[in-house]
């Protein structure tokens, strides 16, 4: 069980929602700010927390490594970057996945690679979620 200062009580905050409001929206806007909050105050260290949108998904991410390639904090073995917390709303994708990203992919061929989240990104330097491990050796 969480100490009750790292739990939100989602019913007091659907109470603070106005009558006819829109629910979804306002835990949309709401959520990634105490997800936030909590994070920070439940994690003993620096946080590099980095927030992005992919399709109808929005992402909240601590990208410690960064810190660690900067030099803003040494290096530590123990701290692997992390998604704190994801909201959206599931939606049919508008474009069909290129089959050549997953041709030749099963699980026994799998191999982890320690990868950075900095080298997820595509070709465009958009933001191209797939597998990427920070696992450290």
């Amino acid at each position: 069980m969480l100490p009750l200062q790292h739990v939100i009580d989602y019913e007091a905050l659907l109470s603070a929602l106005a009558d006819g409001s829109n629910a979804t929206q306002f835990l949309r806007e709401e959520l990634p700010f105490r997800w936030r909050d909590l994070y920070v105050s439940s994690v003993a260290r620096p946080t590099n927390l980095v927030r992005f949108q992919f399709r109808t998904f929005e992402y909240i991410c601590d990208l410690y490594s960064e810190l660690e390639a900067t030099g803003e904090v040494p290096y530590d073995q123990t701290i692997e970057d992390r998604v704190v917390a994801v909201i959206g709303t599931s939606a049919r994708a508008g474009e069909r996945r290129d089959a050549s990203r997953s041709r030749g992919w099963t699980p026994s061929r799998f191999q982890e690679r320690p990868e950075s989240p900095a080298t997820c990104r595509g070709a465009s330097g958009a933001h191209d979620l797939r597998w990427c491990s920070s696992r450290r050796n």
